[in-house]
């Protein structure tokens, strides 16, 4: 008889150099802005890399990042284990399967429980190919469906209509929400950093309503880097520089 449990792992996390003993420098020194490309790239590899340091308790640090790391640890471990519960095979393609589908509903219809919901984001993340260049396809409308960002499970699925469009030619990009007759757009660029990984900021805010606009002025935005880890069929994962994961939907124009 074939088990019917999925092995749990000690991580979620696709892991991208082991643990170091020395002390954590990036969090506890003044970030420079806009920081380099390499300085940005390195913020989401030292999240993760200060996740498993945690777990393993090499980082004694005590700041604001160890502490998100610690919260996020626990948040991810936690839907990890629910996802490999709710798989009735052990076999990676069966959890393949079960992870996809998951997905899926989750971008459709919004109904699969969040923290389901982000297991199986965090299975996909665990065994992508980093080698697959990912950006080259993103290009059109997306829809923010998913994000577990936020500290509330009640907002994983975001509640407005928010779209970021992608235009890989000239690798601009905005940020559009919809509230009622309201548009609020932040628009910017965009370059790569490797062939998944996007820093992004956004330089111009522009708010319509009722198709007029009231608002359009320059801003200054921080810069983030979203690491686009799994496409399908219409759909995408991403890591936050911040920690959290992404799921966005293609939409068709």
């Amino acid at each position: 008889m074939r088990s019917t449990s999925v092995p749990t792992r000690q991580t979620p996390f696709r892991e991208h150099a082991p643990p170091s003993k020395s002390l954590c420098t990036t969090c506890c020194t003044p970030k420079r802005s806009p920081p380099s490309a390499q300085s940005s790239l390195h913020s989401v590899q030292h999240f993760r890399l200060r996740i498993q340091q945690a777990r393993s308790g090499v980082c004694k640090v005590v700041c604001s990042e160890s502490a998100r790391a610690a919260k996020q640890i626990k948040v991810e471990t936690k839907a990890y284990a629910i996802f490999a519960h709710h798989v009735s095979s052990s076999q990676n393609k069966a959890a393949s399967a079960a992870a996809t589908e998951l997905l899926q509903q989750a971008a459709t219809s919004q109904k699969v429980q969040p923290y389901l919901a982000l297991g199986a984001a965090l299975w996909v993340e665990q065994h992508s190919d980093s080698n697959t260049d990912s950006l080259v396809d993103l290009d059109g409308r997306w829809q923010l469906v998913f994000a577990s960002t936020s500290g509330s499970t009640l907002f994983w699925y975001i509640p407005v209509k928010e779209f970021k469009d992608i235009d890989v030619k000239s690798r601009t990009l905005s940020l559009v929400s919809l509230l009622g007759p309201v548009t609020t757009s932040f628009d910017g660029s965009y370059n790569t950093l490797s062939k998944q990984d996007m820093r992004f900021s956004f330089n111009a805010l522009v708010i319509t309503v009722f198709g007029r606009t009231v608002v359009k002025k320059p801003i200054s935005f921080a810069e983030k880097v979203y690491t686009y880890y799994w496409l399908h069929q219409g759909l995408a994962c991403a890591r936050s520089s911040g920690g959290g994961i992404v799921l966005l939907r293609r939409l068709e124009t």
